[in-house]
């Protein structure tokens, strides 16, 4: 990965996030909480694993879109 490709990947990820973004995040996280609850232990073990693929698909589409974005606009 170019140098500077990985300076503006590594760069946004230490940023603050936005107020729409926490409120978002807010809605999400009481939504799973309210699923959570209706579920019993061994499901809620299933979807904290899919849960957790699901967040390392999410890294890998952002550094791809970024990817895309900067060969984009170098070229």
């Amino acid at each position: 990965m170019n140098k500077i490709l990985k300076l503006i990947i590594d760069d946004y990820h230490n940023q603050k996030p936005s107020a729409e973004y926490k409120f978002a995040l807010h809605r999400y996280c009481e939504d799973e909480r309210k699923f959570m609850s209706s579920l019993n232990k061994k499901q809620v073990k299933e979807y904290l694993g899919l849960d957790s693929i699901a967040s390392e698909l999410n890294v890998v589409e952002q550094n791809e879109f970024a990817n895309y974005l900067f060969t984009y606009l170098s070229d």
